[in-house]
């Protein structure tokens, strides 16, 4: 920091505290310095590098030529040609930032990475327009297209949890209002599923990465080192002339020691009073619909007025991540009592539908039309816990779904009691040697696996690409086309059969398909063998999801500070 900016700092000091706290403030913590004193010299600092260096910045930028090869290359397929390209554009973000695929300069000379390349770069008109299906006609017109497009699947997903929440039907399809499998994933049309477990598995998805109000709480319970963040709007242009790159924000170190050393809430809101993140309240959900919470408290990102703004992830604390693939999977053991025997496969399906579901929106929403403090995800699952909470007044809606109201119910956590969330997500924190973590586009990309005729379940459907794999068949081998989506849920099915649940449907059919027998699926960005997350589930999380969710609500703490411990 140069020496009249230090100044600055220096005299507006409390002049309280000794003169050598002062005179070595670069390499001291300095947490007794007012936020307004830090953000004021943040802002000398930008008027003074009104003309940022923008070769520096861009050094780290990716070019649109970069962004649309790298799009193009990605050649996977996917179980939903309805997300197939909005997928598509937005991995690149991940490519760009960690040097993946074009980005790799280890394979084939690719540019290195680009960590100050953002969504909003990626989208924009300028490489949207250059995307072109296999007929050469354009897939996007522009920024606005894709970003409605993604707010539409996002809506789908907030129809379907409205529809779940005003049911008084026990199984319900999980399409959309045209009658089409949700979000055009093909595997849907395999579920049958209990609304109200749908409900129950979203607002679990959607609170199990909230830093603040649960990994917090898990960290302090039982002293496992949890990590999390929040996104932010911040304006781009006040980030360049502040010198703050992106990797700053996400790994919460910062070159600038003034700002690096201050405690997380105090460099929040320093960067709001220097105008770098916009103060925005979160919304109410005391709205008639989901549409008019987004008209109301969300911010427009597709307006001209908004073109600065982009969507900033910034960590709160750093430490072990959440297993989404675990995750996800432990909602089959929301409200998971001694009762659970007389739970059918449309509830259990159900529980991770929902949990499944919150997933994707988290991804869909990191480019989207409206930004909402907070994230959609969770705006979406406190509007339905909260219509949840009028529904139930209903005696018939009550009677049909086996509800029963209790005094003691939480408003803010009606639909899933806060300390399950919070003891489901302490088993679900990422192995510390490896991650499992897949993306929606992992989750959902085909992927071959070689099975025995004999493995085969009666009336499943099988694809022969050509006349060699008919002939693989009929000598008593095939491949079998699914996704690790598909894998998990199946995974699943034989793992809560072992506990005694029934995974027979109400109509006494199972889950179809065949759970893969080797290594062949691969789960995630680290690409982890199948059977990996299948021995980590079994050793590692099955048993004790099981006998913690049996266990006296009293002991169920008891029983995971000795696990986890």
């Amino acid at each position: 920091m140069p020496l009249n900016r230090l100044s600055i700092i220096q005299s507006r000091v409390r002049p309280d505290l000794p003169k050598s706290m002062t005179n070595n403030i670069k390499q001291k913590n300095v947490p007794f310095l007012d936020q307004d004193v830090i953000s004021e010299y943040i802002i000398q600092e930008m008027r003074v590098n009104g003309n940022y260096n923008k070769k520096n910045w861009n050094i780290y930028k990716a070019t649109s030529e970069d962004l649309v090869t790298d799009i193009t290359l990605d050649t996977v397929l996917i179980s939903s040609p309805k997300m197939q390209h909005n997928l598509k554009v937005r991995s690149t973000a991940g490519h760009a930032t960690e040097g993946h695929v074009y980005f790799n300069k280890n394979m084939g000379g690719g540019p290195g990475r680009k960590p100050n390349t953002t969504l909003e770069d990626i989208v924009s008109n300028e490489v949207l327009r250059e995307l072109v299906d296999e007929r050469k006609r354009p897939i996007y017109s522009g920024k606005i297209h894709y970003m409605d497009e993604t707010q539409s699947l996002i809506n789908e997903i907030a129809d379907f949890l409205v529809t779940c929440t005003n049911s008084y039907r026990k199984i319900l399809v999980p399409t959309n209002s045209l009658g089409d499998p949700l979000l055009g994933i093909e595997f849907f049309n395999k579920l049958q599923v209990d609304p109200q477990a749908v409900l129950k598995g979203y607002f679990f998805g959607a609170f199990f990465d909230n830093y603040d109000i649960i990994r917090n709480s898990v960290e302090k319970k039982f002293g496992v080192n949890y990590g999390g963040g929040e996104a932010y709007l911040a304006n781009i242009e006040l980030i360049k002339r502040a010198e703050i790159y992106l990797p700053d924000f996400k790994s919460n170190h910062y070159s600038d020691k003034i700002i690096d050393v201050q405690p997380h809430k105090k460099k929040i809101e320093i960067f709001k009073k220097a105008k770098i993140l916009f103060d925005i309240s979160e919304p109410s959900i005391n709205r008639l619909s989901w549409e008019q919470i987004l008209e109301k408290d969300g911010i427009d990102l597709t307006l001209p007025k908004n073109q600065n703004m982009i969507q900033q992830y910034i960590r709160t604390k750093i430490g072990r991540g959440g297993a989404d693939d675990v995750l996800i999977r432990l909602a089959a053991f929301i409200d998971f009592d001694k009762h659970h025997k007389n739970k059918t496969a449309e509830w259990f399906n159900g529980l991770q539908l929902g949990a499944q579901l919150a997933d994707i929106l988290d991804t869909l929403e990191k480019s989207t039309k409206y930004f909402l403090q907070g994230g959609q995800d969770q705006a979406l699952a406190r509007f339905t816990n909260k219509l949840w909470l009028s529904k139930i007044q209903d005696r018939t809606y009550r009677n049909v779904h086996n509800i029963t109201l209790d005094s003691n119910l939480d408003p803010e956590f009606a639909l899933v009691d806060k300390d399950q969330i919070i003891y489901l997500t302490a088993l679900g924190i990422n192995p510390k040697r490896t991650q499992i973590h897949s993306s929606t586009k992992y989750f959902l990309k085909y992927q071959d696996m070689n099975v025995a005729n004999s493995s085969l379940q009666t009336g499943q459907k099988l694809r022969f690409k050509d006349a060699t794999e008919l002939q693989e068949f009929l000598r008593g081998k095939t491949k079998v086309v699914t996704t690790s989506l598909e894998q998990e849920f199946l995974y699943m099915q034989n793992k809560l059969e072992t506990l005694g649940c029934n995974m027979k449907s109400k109509s006494g059919k199972k889950l179809a398909g065949t759970l893969c027998p080797n290594s062949d699926i691969l789960i995630g960005f680290t690409r982890t063998p199948f059977q990996e997350f299948i021995d980590y589930m079994d050793l590692n999380v099955i048993p004790y999801a099981h006998k913690m969710s049996l266990k006296p609500t009293q002991e169920r703490e008891e029983f995971l500070k000795a696990v986890l411990n």
